[in-house]
């Protein structure tokens, strides 16, 4: 297994805390670096290096959604 697979798996599991840790508290700082920590290895294991960059926009948008809901 290559280095950049492991340091993406370690990734998305920091950002599986941090968006569940963001869902308990409500709060959507957490649950935005948690967003953008499991949509970028995901796009980048897919090879979808052109929807990097709406990355930022998505975990925004997740955030927002997330704090929304009871």
């Amino acid at each position: 297994m290559s280095w950049m697979y492991i340091i993406l798996i370690i990734t998305m599991m920091v950002g599986i805390l941090l968006f569940f840790t963001g869902r308990r508290k409500g709060a959507g700082i957490y649950l935005f670096f948690g967003g953008m920590a499991l949509i970028t290895p995901v796009f980048i294991s897919a090879g979808w290096f052109h929807a990097l960059p709406l990355v930022p926009a998505l975990s925004l948008l997740i955030s927002f959604l997330m704090t929304k809901l009871p």
